[in-house]
């Protein structure tokens, strides 16, 4: 039986070529080998999913989850909701259609197509991302969070930690720190650490709505009070802190610091550049502009005004987060609208993506850089120089 060719290779790079064999799609790679793709061989799509918020108590939460999103916190402070998760302390419940009530885990565990050819499960078996809104009333603490390498090593049970923040809201003389001006030795850290003057030495910069900052696990970072973040970071809870600008608790005590690890995780030097640039490209009824990109996710916001179709054809599951506005995700046979400070995920399987209405949403998935980032933002007149910029 003949191939035919579902779609043409593109003018920047060669494009993996899908083909038909009766009901099933086969890919082409980049030596032209022919390989059947086990996620796209199933007819049952789990297509699109919602689920019950997660709140987590922070010391430096606050209300702002209520009061902007009025969202039914439980009687403590709450300083993150966590909207999609698999982590061990955590898997999200589904909230609406057949699976409701089983877990993000459970469907993992029994159900095809949920995850596609990029997207791959953590050495524990867990979907590889989470997404979460912090409500930063207070200042977090300083704090490095490991790679991969440095997780396995120091026997953690988490994978390494590197995450994507997108400035919701945040109110004037907010501040974000990320990364050191300079060298710094051990002995110098250790020094700053012990005079309680650590943040002092940090980079910090002003706090910008709808702003995108990335960051590598080894940063050394913290966010200021008063900062509204949605952040979605590899499925990991490793945190060292190295600081926490003296705080203490209600009884007198003082969080606990983790120097050692953090001075064994820390990226040296410890640069950090600030913001993304973001840069943009049109779509249908559609604009759709990039924050930042790297091999684990990437960033990216949807501002629709009309009915925007995504296709994807297998490749890696899609989150949507809604900034603003009314927004309703559809796949083939199922639609759900989402408010701002809702999310919902899109399987895999399903081979078409509408969002319509008029509204902002951010939208995540593994990307192929050079398909899903270079190509569109060539093609709409970035310099190559400048893309680089978003890619890590």
């Amino acid at each position: 039986m003949p191939l035919i060719p579902q779609e043409r290779a593109q003018w920047h790079r060669p494009r993996k070529r899908v083909y038909r064999i009766n009901s099933y799609r086969v890919h082409e790679n980049r030596r032209n080998t022919v390989t059947l793709s086990n996620a796209l061989c199933y007819h049952n799509s789990m297509s699109l999913l919602t689920f019950q918020d997660h709140f987590v108590h922070r010391v430096w939460g606050g209300n702002t989850l209520a009061d902007r999103y009025d969202k039914a916190l439980p009687d403590e402070v709450i300083g993150e909701a966590w909207l999609i998760s698999d982590h061990h302390s955590h898997s999200s419940v589904v909230n609406r259609g057949p699976h409701e009530g089983r877990s993000l885990q459970e469907l993992l565990k029994t159900e095809s197509g949920i995850l596609g050819t990029r997207c791959e499960l953590t050495r524990h078996g867990r979907f590889p991302l989470l997404l979460k809104i912090l409500d930063c009333n207070d200042k977090l603490s300083v704090q490095v969070h490991p790679d991969d390498e440095h997780a396995y090593h120091l026997e953690e049970q988490d994978v390494g930690k590197t995450e994507s923040w997108h400035l919701l809201d945040a109110t004037d003389g907010a501040e974000l720190f990320c990364g050191l001006p300079r060298a710094y030795s051990e002995n110098d850290i250790r020094a700053a650490i012990r005079e309680d003057n650590f943040a002092d030495v940090l980079n910090r910069f002003p706090a910008k709505p709808n702003a995108t900052v990335f960051v590598e696990a080894g940063t050394v970072h913290a966010i200021g009070e008063g900062c509204l973040i949605a952040e979605i970071q590899r499925n990991s809870d490793l945190t060292y802190r190295m600081s926490d600008w003296g705080r203490r608790d209600a009884k007198g005590n003082r969080r606990e610091l983790h120097i050692e690890k953090a001075l064994r995780v820390i990226n040296r030097p410890n640069v950090h550049d600030g913001y993304e640039p973001s840069l943009q490209y049109p779509a249908a009824d559609a604009l759709i502009t990039v924050h930042c990109a790297c091999k684990y996710f990437a960033t990216e916001e949807l501002t629709v005004q009309g009915s925007y179709t995504e296709a994807r054809r297998g490749s890696t599951p899609h989150i949507f987060l809604s900034k603003g506005g009314d927004l309703t995700i559809g796949v083939e046979g199922d639609t759900v609208a989402i408010s701002p400070g809702e999310a919902a995920l899109v399987t895999a399987d399903e081979e078409a993506i509408s969002v319509s209405g008029t509204g902002t949403a951010l939208m995540y998935y593994v990307p192929d850089v050079d398909v899903d980032i270079v190509e569109p933002l060539l093609q709409a007149g970035h310099p190559i120089a400048d893309i680089q910029k978003l890619l890590h």
